[in-house]
């Protein structure tokens, strides 16, 4: 069983759709910030729950329900895609080797606090980089310092703008 953790539409969201009910949707559960995604999914017999930080008094109460929560599924895998917060080290030693993150650049390089969505991309051309890509990894108690698990690579243009070379990159997540 898996479980997706997205904080925002991504193509992350749309390819999982794409391949997901055609293949998974029997073992993939999905957990969402967005309402009417969470929605989507269930439309689509896709096991889904909208749990938000802002509906609980603290990140730590928030962290203890969502670690509740995955627990009771008896999940494999926790795919985080989209999501922005770091990860405590308490859910990161209970689900030690389950987690993974998909990051939006070749990691070692444009990853830590801060490095997310358009920042990653700016980084990149104004480091005139000719190539950037995506890097799925396992998460640690650091952010973007977990093992490499696979890469793929874009090309930066010269012409990029951190937009257009986003919607690259998407493209390939």
């Amino acid at each position: 069983k898996f479980i997706w953790i997205l904080r925002k539409r991504t193509a992350t969201y749309k390819s999982f759709v794409i391949a997901g009910l055609a293949v998974l949707s029997s073992t993939i559960l999905i957990f969402l910030f967005i309402p009417k995604t969470v929605e989507r999914a269930k439309n689509n017999n896709i096991a889904a729950e909208r749990i938000s930080p802002k509906d609980f008094e603290n990140r730590d109460i928030f962290y203890e329900h969502l670690k509740e929560t995955i627990d009771s599924y008896k999940v494999d895998l926790i795919v985080l895609a989209g999501y922005l917060l770091k990860i405590p080290e308490a859910l990161t030693t209970r689900f030690k080797e389950k987690i993974i993150n998909i990051h939006p650049a070749l990691l070692p390089k444009f990853g830590g606090k801060g490095m997310y969505g358009m920042n990653v991309h700016t980084a990149v051309i104004e480091a005139k980089e000719t190539e950037t890509g995506v890097t799925i990894h396992r998460v640690n108690a650091e952010y973007d310092s977990g093992e490499i698990v696979a890469q793929t690579k874009v090309s930066v243009m010269q012409d990029d703008t951190p937009e257009i070379l986003a919607t690259r990159v998407l493209e390939r997540e």
